[in-house]
């Protein structure tokens, strides 16, 4: 049974389900298995220079049971196919790469020696919308703060400024939480507003 290593949801949902599946077996005693799959995967995030920030994401495929004498995974190429991607709204597909180990794991059944199948992909945030609606913005009230000092002590209309200017600070940080992913990295946006 193949599983995804990195699943997302209960322990069920890593396997690969083969219901109605077929399998083409050739004269010279290849097998091959075409499966259409549809997996949740998690990866861990490092929102650290968020919003610009790449992430590295590492899946792997193989099987708990059966080691590589009784399965051997390949693949056909050492790329993705990526016609039927469907392009996302916050991130960019930089790059995906695949290629197929043989894992020595004493975790795994057997002798140990089982057939892996690892996918990398790189994805980079898209930062228009942060450019416009929280970098822009925050460049904005600083230079608004600094022009507060430059205003006499008489005049009403520093204490009026001084506070708008630390009301949309509020605002933004509220923005910028909203959106930053949970994670335990701190992003430097977040160190500097602070």
């Amino acid at each position: 049974m193949l599983f995804c290593l990195e699943r997302a949801g209960s322990y069920k949902d890593g396997f690969v389900n083969v219901t109605g599946s077929k399998v083409l077996v050739q004269p010279d005693g290849n097998v091959t298995w075409a499966v259409p799959l549809h997996i949740n995967s998690y990866c861990s995030v490092d929102a650290t220079f968020f919003p610009y920030d790449k992430q590295m994401c590492d899946i792997h495929f193989g099987s708990w049971i059966y080691d590589i004498s009784q399965l051997e995974i390949r693949t056909y190429t050492e790329s993705v196919d990526l016609t039927r991607f469907i392009v996302n709204s916050e991130f960019d597909l930089t790059k995906a790469e695949m290629r197929q180990t043989v894992e020595h794991a004493g975790c795994f059944p057997g002798d140990g020696k089982h057939s892996m199948v690892h996918l990398n992909l790189l994805l980079r945030r898209k930062t228009n919308y942060y450019d416009y609606i929280v970098i822009a913005p925050t460049i904005n009230l600083c230079v608004l703060t600094l022009a507060t000092f430059l205003l006499p002590c008489e005049c009403g209309w520093k204490i009026a400024i001084g506070l708008t200017v630390f009301l949309t600070l509020y605002v933004l940080q509220l923005l910028i939480a909203e959106n930053v992913p949970d994670t335990n990295s701190t992003p430097l946006i977040s160190k500097y507003r602070i």
